[in-house]
């Protein structure tokens, strides 16, 4: 009986053989071999071919070679369904780090500005691996600099072709400003906001503003300033917001008073028609009759908001202003035709200036204005 079947399986295997010689092949290919319902019925010789193009020597009787093939197939299936799970787990590891806070970024990096580790452009947003986690609550940029302040007061930055306003030390720029570097002589200052301008940049925290880099620094510092510095303001005001544009900086205190310094030229600092760059290496303040409570620098101009009325100074050209046409104007003035609105934010561009005004009864969310 015994013989029979053995003769019985032979004839099987012939057969199957003959029916798919003219059949494509893929040898070793697990998807293909778990469709054979019975691999006993495959021929020693296609047994050997397929252990041997999964990487074994193929040697041996045949019921030793469709054991080993079976062993083999159920090897990799359990390799791959261990690669799925550990892929399935770092991915939920990965998500839940996101949702802690992270930065994403897309464009180009030939200065390492997208803080991605390397040189490569981004076409899509994509996240930046080493702030995963880090709870980042702020992030500031400027042209191939980039910053971020965790809700942990910790500042990073990164780009710039390690030349940049990065308060680092030499080494470290050269080395690692393809990704993001805690700035150490922050760690312990409590860092609440960055701004960041051309050649310059700026931290607050809870009662004190400090600059570095070159120019805009706000401390009659004509030279480089490697590292973080205290801007003095003449009443010792507490300052809640900081801004920056390409070359000057403005300052909100709390009592409502803007406070500006850098390159005047254009008008942009608000503090009459200055001549040639009208430079002003300490912050002064600006004479305005509302209480402010938002300001906002683009790369040559200033806005500056109460709750009601929206004032703005600088260079003009693109009519940038929003005054109805394309003078600079030396000294706050009060756009006229959002007089009287609740304004809820304001956001300076380059070229242009757009704010969102409150449309009732709707508190939180209103109208978006551009120009």
């Amino acid at each position: 009986m015994a013989k029979l079947l053995g003769i019985s399986n032979a004839v099987k295997a012939l057969k199957s053989l003959q029916f798919g010689k003219n059949e494509y092949i893929p040898w070793g290919d697990t998807s293909y071999l778990v469709k054979k319902d019975d691999l006993n019925l495959l021929p020693r010789a296609h047994l050997r071919r397929h252990l041997f193009a999964r990487g074994d020597d193929g040697n041996g009787k045949r019921v030793e070679l469709c054991i080993c093939l079976e062993k083999s197939i159920k090897h990799e299936i359990e390799e791959q369904r261990r690669v799925e799970e550990e892929r399935e787990k770092r991915h939920q590891e990965i998500a839940a780090q996101e949702e802690k806070g992270a930065v994403y970024c897309v464009g180009s990096n030939n200065r390492g500005q997208l803080g991605m580790g390397d040189l490569e452009k981004r076409n899509m947003f994509t996240p930046i691996p080493m702030t995963r986690g880090l709870g980042v609550q702020q992030v500031s940029t400027r042209n191939d600099i980039s910053f971020a302040v965790t809700g942990s007061h910790c500042v990073f930055t990164w780009g710039s072709g390690g030349k940049g306003p990065m308060a680092l030390d030499c080494k470290q720029k050269r080395a690692n400003f393809q990704s993001p570097q805690l700035i150490e002589s922050l760690e312990e200052e409590d860092i609440l906001d960055v701004a960041v301008g051309l050649n310059h940049a700026c931290a607050r925290n809870e009662i004190a503003v400090y600059s570095w880099g070159c120019g805009c620094l706000g401390n009659d510092n004509t030279n480089i300033q490697e590292l973080p510095d205290l801007i003095s303001f003449e009443t010792h005001e507490v300052m809640s917001n900081i801004v920056s544009g390409e070359m000057h900086c403005a300052a909100l205190s709390e009592s409502g008073k803007v406070w500006t310094w850098g390159v005047g030229a254009n008008g942009r600092l608000g503090s009459g028609n200055l001549t040639g760059f009208g430079f002003i290496p300490l912050p002064k303040e600006i004479k305005l009759s509302f209480q402010i409570v938002m300001i906002s620098c683009g790369s040559e101009h200033t806005v500056a908001s109460s709750k009601t009325r929206i004032f703005s100074w600088g260079a003009n050209d693109g009519a940038r202003l929003g005054h109805g046409d394309c003078k600079d104007r030396f000294e706050p003035c009060e756009i006229v035709r959002l007089s009287g609105l609740t304004i809820l934010d304001i956001s300076c561009g380059t070229w242009h200036t757009s704010c969102i005004a409150a449309s009732p009864p709707m508190q939180n969310c209103g109208w978006l204005y551009t120009w």
